[in-house]
């Protein structure tokens, strides 16, 4: 499989590449002059090239054609609690490759993370899960944002589905048509009764329960993106 690296500057022609990118491709992918490589840009924008040279902190290369990647049909964003810090990785790495389109931070009344969201490495690692799952869009990602003023403003999605055990016995979503979908998942302590009950009182809300047992935020964010973006045919 060819190898890719990010640049938000792609042009065609002879192309130098810095920073972090040229000490990634460098001392990890261990490239050599004449081999091939794909640079993405993050906003649909992609190209073939070849490294034609190679110094200790950058390397340059020639760029063929750049062609643009379509959108997804749908698109889903995550609003979640913040776990701890060891597991933010996996969450945002997991859920980039699952081809979300944008990370929300959301401070609940039982968040037990109010600090140490360094969204900075979460940009990174968003880059890295678009190399491995050959997206070319890179998600979004959000500035912290309390549940009370989030929840205020989020009538432009077609449906809401908030991870909870208590599913209750509303209907089930036909997601067929739906093209912008919001996944919310809460805090280890679970929603307050009021946070559920906001919700609740959106008609285009839906409980999603997966499995049996209560899970961590990681991993219900993991689950909840992968069925959702089953269940809509996401193609991010």
């Amino acid at each position: 499989m060819i190898r890719r690296l990010y640049t938000p500057d792609l042009s065609e022609g002879k192309m130098t590449i810095k920073g972090s990118e040229a000490h990634h491709a460098i001392n990890v992918l261990r490239v050599k002059l004449g081999d091939d490589i794909e640079l993405f840009d993050g906003k649909g924008g992609y190209a073939q090239g070849e490294i034609i040279g190679i110094d200790k902190s950058e390397i340059e290369i020639i760029v063929n054609k750049i062609e643009i990647s379509e959108r997804a049909k749908s698109t889903i964003t995550l609003a979640f609690a913040v776990p701890k810090y060891s597991k933010q990785e996996t969450l945002i790495l997991m859920c980039s490759e699952l081809g979300i389109l944008r990370f929300v931070p959301v401070v609940f009344s039982r968040s037990s993370v109010r600090e140490n969201i360094r969204t900075e490495k979460w940009f990174r690692w968003s880059i890295q899960a678009c190399k491995q799952s050959r997206r070319n869009y890179l998600p979004e990602i959000a500035n912290p944002v309390k549940f009370e003023k989030f929840i205020a403003e989020v009538n432009e999605y077609d449906c809401i589905v908030y991870g909870e055990h208590r599913i209750g016995d509303k209907p089930p979503m036909d997601f067929s048509r739906k093209k912008n979908v919001l996944i919310i998942v809460g805090p280890e302590g679970g929603f307050t009764e009021q946070e559920l009950q906001t919700i609740q009182s959106r008609d285009n809300a839906y409980p999603m329960r997966i499995g049996h047992y209560i899970l961590r935020i990681e991993t219900a964010a993991i689950a909840l993106s992968s069925v959702v973006s089953y269940l809509i045919g996401s193609d991010s």
